[in-house]
């Protein structure tokens, strides 16, 4: 198998991730043998995700980005309105990438969790 085999396809992240094995299990093995750090780090991150990518935030960040991009429309005419829209498009599609992101950390951190128990 080679390098272009073992590559993980990562959609959100870009066409491929190179897994570094060794790196993973030196990693696994500090926050297994560090685990007080890592829950505060998990904590920490969680913390962060909740208060900047929740449905709530991204909505009214949307919202935002909308009504500037009305009020833009308005000012410049419909062709240049059309480019507008389109960068609205855009931004409620990277919207959704960070609530999938939101959703894929919550789901982990479940996860964690059941495992912490064993």
């Amino acid at each position: 198998m080679d390098a272009s085999e073992s590559a993980i396809h990562v959609p959100s992240l870009g066409p491929r991730a190179q897994p570094n094995v060794t790196h993973l299990r030196q990693l696994m093995r500090y926050v297994f043998t560090h685990r007080a750090e890592a829950r505060a780090k998990g904590q920490a991150a969680r913390r962060y995700i909740k208060d900047h990518f929740s449905p709530r935030k991204v909505a009214c960040q949307l919202r935002k980005l909308i009504v500037d991009m009305q009020q833009r429309a308005a000012r410049m005419g419909l062709e240049k309105a059309k480019l507008s829209l389109e960068t609205a498009t855009d931004a409620v599609a990277e919207a959704k990438k960070r609530m999938a992101l939101t959703a894929s950390v919550v789901e982990q951190e479940a996860r964690l969790q059941r495992l912490s128990k064993y």
